[in-house]
Parts: C-alpha cells; structure tokens; sequence
C-alpha cells in the first residue's frame, strides 16, 4: 500500500501456494500408506476357525479361515501384495491401494473378498464364502483417513 493511495495489492504467493500443495500431498500419501498398512496388519493376524490343512508341499499345517473372517494366512503372497501407490493427477493428489498387478496379481483376492460360487477355470465345483479384508478395513479406519485427509 503506498502512503497516499488507498488501495491494497494483493497477490498470491506462490511458496504459501508450494507449502500448500506438499501438505496435501503428504495427508492424501500418508492416509494410502495408512490403509495399506492395516490392511496387511490385518492379514497377517487374527485367530481362524476353520479347518486344519497341510500347507502343500511341507510339513506345516495352519487352519483355515471360515465364512466372514479375514483370510488365513498360509504364504503371506497376499499381504505381501497390497501396495499404496501415491500419484499426482491433474485434479490433485491420489492414493490408489490395491492389490499388485489388480486382479491377476492374486488371482485369488477377489475371490476371498467377495466369495465364489460356481465352477473355477480348471472346472472344480466351489460355494467358497467371503472372507472380507479390503473393503472391511477401509470401514474400520474410514474415520482415522477422514481425519487424515483434513476431514472431521
């Protein structure tokens, strides 16, 4: 404002605008690496009562998960496979968590959230029920990732 003009300039600051951009990116980043974390914690823990199996080709058993519980884990394949992937769109930040390589990376992931029932690629007869792990965990920590992401 000059001494004798009653007139203010206004502009944007491009570092405020800079330190803007880095926040979100950073909440939108730390929400996808946050779910993909619970999302593994949750696969690799959890008491099943299903059956007892052999793991093929060892001498170790594990017991399945039944109808409605996480997945038991036998190899961790699946756990090891869900990633949080951080992108900058043009309409801003984004975390896309997924499985690794979508559906053909675990080929069996879809098929443990949302159950199967009919006959597989190799003919077998299946009435498997579903054993949710992603969609559950987004509702449990639906609130932490609102919160996350600036939300109340």
């Amino acid at each position: 404002m000059s001494d004798n003009n009653m007139q203010f300039e206004l502009r944007w600051n491009d570092n405020a605008a800079d330190r803007m951009t880095h926040e979100v990116e950073a909440r939108v980043t730390n929400a996808g690496f946050h779910l993909q974390r619970k999302i593994v914690e949750r696969l690799s823990s959890g008491a099943q009562s299903g059956k007892t199996y052999h793991v093929p080709g060892t001498q170790t058993t594990y017991t399945a998960s039944a109808g409605g519980e996480v997945p038991a884990k036998v190899t961790g394949w699946l756990a090891q496979n869900v990633i949080a992937k951080p992108v900058l769109e043009w309409t801003g930040p984004v975390s896309y968590v997924g499985i690794r390589g979508g559906p053909d990376g675990v080929p069996y992931a879809k098929r443990l959230e949302y159950g199967f029932v009919g006959r597989d690629s190799l003919g077998r007869m299946y009435n498997q029920e579903a054993r949710p792990f992603f969609r559950s965990t987004y509702e449990v920590e639906r609130e932490d990732i609102k919160r996350m992401l600036g939300g109340r």
